[in-house]
């Protein structure tokens, strides 16, 4: 795709030289713009629709944080250009939540990795958007859906209890039988009647499930959580991971960023 891009500065040389100077065609960019002052770029926004704004802080009229403010609902990603002696304004115009800033003069190096920035950005963006209903149903997803019928089990009900006590530890049926004086594959049986899955099924299950809230915690590696959940070795919770969510952890956090990301 062309991403559209709209240059936003009131000194025309260093306007014009963004312009005329810089191979946009090989940034897979257009100018579809330029503006002298902050006035004149709401305008230029809001019936050009770019993608890309590049915009000095400080112009007469309207200054561009000013602008940025102005036309926060608009989407695009702004990259800010900022004199040495403007670096307050700068960070306040990362706080409004620009992709970058760039000191004057601009260097080209500076200004290419800018805007590539600025592109895997509005990809980022514009999956979200189009996959956000998908996206919020995976971040919601719940693993386990226990029937009504097992809570009405006494035995199939402390099976389930034992799980929610021990699932960190490396239960296996025998434990079961032990704990509640009946056969493994009475238990086994049993418990595939009310539940509809097996006990190891269901037990995998319940640790992802759990490990899903230590995820959007963001505070464990995958190890910690896959100890923590019952499941140390870190290639197979990966796999049982995947086998129940559809996702491997590490693609499960992307969505996550992608939920939360703004511009």
């Amino acid at each position: 795709m062309v991403y559209k891009v709209l240059v936003v500065e009131d000194e025309e040389i260093i306007r014009k030289g963004l312009i005329y100077n810089t191979n946009w065609a090989a940034l897979d960019c257009v100018v579809i713009g330029e503006a002298g002052d902050g006035e004149e770029a709401i305008e230029a926004i809001k019936s050009k629709e770019p993608d890309i704004v590049l915009v000095d802080v400080n112009m007469p009229v309207v200054n561009g944080l000013d602008m940025l403010k102005a036309t926060k609902d608009y989407s695009y990603v702004a990259i800010v250009l900022s004199g040495y002696a403007e670096f307050s304004y700068a960070q306040e115009a990362i706080r409004l939540g620009v992709t970058r800033y760039l000191t004057k003069p601009v260097q080209e190096q500076e200004l290419v990795a800018a805007i590539n920035s600025a592109k895997k950005k509005i990809q980022k963006n514009r999956f979200v958007s189009e996959n956000q209903e998908e996206l919020q149903k995976v971040k919601e997803m719940e693993v386990i859906a226990i029937p009504k019928a097992a809570h009405k089990d006494e035995l199939v009900e402390k099976m389930l209890n034992y799980i929610d006590m021990y699932y960190q530890d490396r239960i296996q049926m025998r434990d079961l039988a032990d704990a509640f004086n009946y056969s493994e594959v009475f238990l086994n049986k049993r418990f595939k009647h009310v539940v509809g899955t097996t006990f190891i099924d269901f037990l995998n299950k319940y640790r992802v499930q759990v490990s899903l809230k230590y995820l959007k915690e963001k505070q464990y590696t995958l190890e910690e959580i896959g100890a923590f959940v019952g499941i140390p070795d870190p290639k197979y919770f990966r796999v049982v991971f995947k086998r129940y969510v559809g996702y491997s952890p590490r693609e499960f956090i992307t969505i996550l960023e992608q939920t939360t990301e703004t511009r």
